[in-house]
């Protein structure tokens, strides 16, 4: 089922593809970024305030002012208000 998610990468696709939110964005997201074998990358002023998200990547990269700001308060990660890298 794909429930709850915002973006996910196609099955199919290869591994090394690079996703991204650049240029400014600033977005309120609810769900579930995955792309598990391939990277996502925020950049170039993009954020994200107030959000309930869930990020799955191979790799994950911020640069050029750009932040996450996320609210675990509701939703699918109630009680997590924390960030965990898995490898």
């Amino acid at each position: 089922t794909s429930a709850g998610f915002l973006f996910s990468q196609d099955p199919a696709a290869p591994a090394g593809n690079t996703n991204k939110f650049t240029g400014g964005a600033s977005m309120d997201l609810e769900g579930a970024l995955y792309f598990p074998s391939g990277a996502l990358e925020f950049t170039g002023g993009s954020s994200t305030a107030g959000s309930t998200l869930l990020v799955v990547a191979d790799t994950l990269t911020f640069s050029g002012n750009t932040y996450l700001s996320a609210s675990y308060s509701g939703g699918p990660l109630n009680g997590m208000g924390y960030a965990r890298m898995v490898e």
